[in-house]
């Protein structure tokens, strides 16, 4: 609050409460964007979960949203090989686009 009185009227260089909602606002875009693709481990375990914590890199263990990997495969990370699995696509394989057929 000093800083406001002392920074005010005639001599005001700076608005003190801008400058420092804009300070907060950078601070809060600065922890998005770590969370984004952080894993959920930083602030004793409040950050926010992003990629790192979604796409994991060992699958099958681990909880993602209550969800234990370990005992619902659907929830593990996979990969394909997109080269052989273009191969065997076909009318047999692949369902029809919506409104056609």
């Amino acid at each position: 609050m000093q800083e406001i009185l002392n920074n005010s009227g005639e001599q005001q260089l700076m608005d003190v409460y801008d400058s420092y909602m804009d300070a907060a606002e950078r601070a809060l875009e600065d922890a998005m964007d770590v969370g984004l693709y952080g894993d959920g481990s930083l602030n004793g375990g409040k950050q926010l979960t992003g990629l790192a914590t979604a796409v994991p890199i060992i699958t099958n263990t681990g909880l993602y949203g209550g969800i234990d990997r370990a005992t619902a495969a659907i929830w593990r990370t996979t990969t394909i090989d997109v080269n052989s699995a273009v191969a065997t696509i076909g009318s047999s394989s692949a369902r029809p686009p919506r409104g056609h057929g």
